[in-house]
């Protein structure tokens, strides 16, 4: 019976997770929201938004893995 509710609470987890890592790949591919955005503005967003979405991708492939071992126990 514990082990519902942490199955539950992980899959929560990675779909926020995932509704955020398409919110920073739209900003990446947007670019900068500044009125007149220079180059070097919109290579600076793309170089912090593809951080973040790196970092959320390696946050899902844990919770993924965690998903996977809670699946597996009794």
């Amino acid at each position: 019976m514990g082990i519902r509710p942490a199955r539950v609470a992980v899959r929560s987890v990675m779909l926020v997770l995932g509704l955020l890592l398409i919110v920073f790949i739209a900003y990446a591919i947007n670019g900068s929201l500044e009125e007149f955005p220079t180059e070097e503005d919109h290579a600076k967003v793309r170089t912090v938004a593809g951080v973040f979405a790196t970092m959320i991708i390696l946050a899902e492939a844990a919770l993924w893995l965690v998903l996977r071992r809670l699946d597996r126990s009794p």
